[in-house]
């Protein structure tokens, strides 16, 4: 991992800052799919965090818990404490939200701030109007009960800047005297014995023992991958590839379900401040978003602040699209 590398928000870089980051090996996993049929045999490229913070560094920064409804279906079908009401509280434990608290839905004085956008793209708001007047429901706040309908996303945010778990969590954490951070260790297996985690082996040999336990939490690629080097998942897939088996666990490395996004690209010539651009922005907005964290320069995220949840009809317990609206300058570019 890269410490001493602090990424900027990207609700304060440009859409090329943007661009700039995702390809950088040294900040980013450059992890690729298998080419899959239903995109025309591409492989679909999948970066990962790979600073402090992980993929909450360089993500898109909209703060959305997911459906309740998978929650539940997770229960139901054998996984004892992934209820919507068994992990809810995680969420508030979490959560400060400077907006919404005191409902049971939401909570403050928590480590990871949740806000919205101080300044809203207009084009955002354009697109909630236009939804309102087709007679679609206005959702204020996606991560309530329902997440049916449009409106503006919260986002992981203070004071204007990207608020990571990295700084939510690992930096008042530094301070601590029992907390030792390591960079630069990629782990390499998890070492067992008896069926019990004892350590850690990293890719350059070192091992780091533990008396108490071992706390995998490396995302849904890297987790089961150390998994599947450590001996855990399919025993006949891990024999094949040379692994001894430690613990044969089927699901170990299957059933990934991403959000695989359609992009539809629309060029404006609209002087309105919709993006980060010079002709449209008051000010020196280059400037602007490099040195301070407050204004439309600074605020508007590059990702998306407005969006919906949809659902075929009113016999589908939850959505099963999501529509994300996001403001750039530059050229359009396929894949983008």
């Amino acid at each position: 991992f890269v410490e001493n590398f602090h990424l900027l928000s990207f609700a304060s870089l440009s859409w090329r800052s943007l661009i700039w980051a995702m390809p950088n090996p040294r900040i980013v996993w450059q992890f690729n799919s298998q080419p899959q049929a239903i995109a025309g045999g591409r492989n679909i490229f999948m970066p990962r965090g790979k600073t402090l913070g992980g993929s909450s560094s360089i993500n898109g920064m909209v703060y959305i818990r997911g459906n309740r409804g998978d929650y539940d279906e997770w229960a139901e079908l054998g996984n004892p404490g992934w209820s919507w009401e068994e992990v809810k509280p995680y969420f508030l434990k979490a959560e400060n939200n400077e907006q919404f608290a005191g409902d049971g839905r939401h909570a403050k004085g928590r480590p990871l701030n949740v806000t919205f956008v101080g300044d809203p793209s207009p084009l955002n708001e354009t697109l909630v109007a236009a939804a309102e007047s087709l007679q679609h429901r206005y959702n204020p706040d996606f991560n309530a009960e329902s997440q049916d309908g449009f409106g503006i996303h919260q986002v992981t945010q203070k004071n204007g800047w990207r608020w990571s778990t990295a700084k939510a969590y690992i930096e008042p954490a530094k301070r601590r005297p029992n907390v030792t951070l390591m960079t630069g260790a990629a782990v390499a297996r998890i070492m067992a014995e008896g069926g019990r985690a004892t350590g850690v082996e990293l890719l350059d040999g070192r091992k780091i023992t533990a008396r108490g336990e071992v706390i995998l939490s490396t995302g849904a690629i890297i987790s089961p991958k150390i998994l599947a080097l450590s001996g855990t998942g399919d025993g006949a897939a891990l024999q094949a590839l040379g692994i001894e088996t430690q613990h044969h666990l089927l699901g170990v490395g299957r059933n990934l379900q991403d959000h695989a996004a359609i992009h539809c690209i629309v060029k404006s010539k609209s002087r309105v401040p919709h993006g980060l651009s010079l002709g449209a922005t008051p000010g020196r907005p280059g400037t602007c978003s490099i040195t301070c964290s407050g204004g439309a320069a600074c605020s508007h995220p590059i990702w998306s602040s407005q969006g919906a949840s949809l659902k075929p009809g009113p016999a589908w317990t939850g959505p099963t699209s999501n529509m994300y609206s996001r403001s750039a300058t530059g050229p359009a570019r396929p894949g983008y």
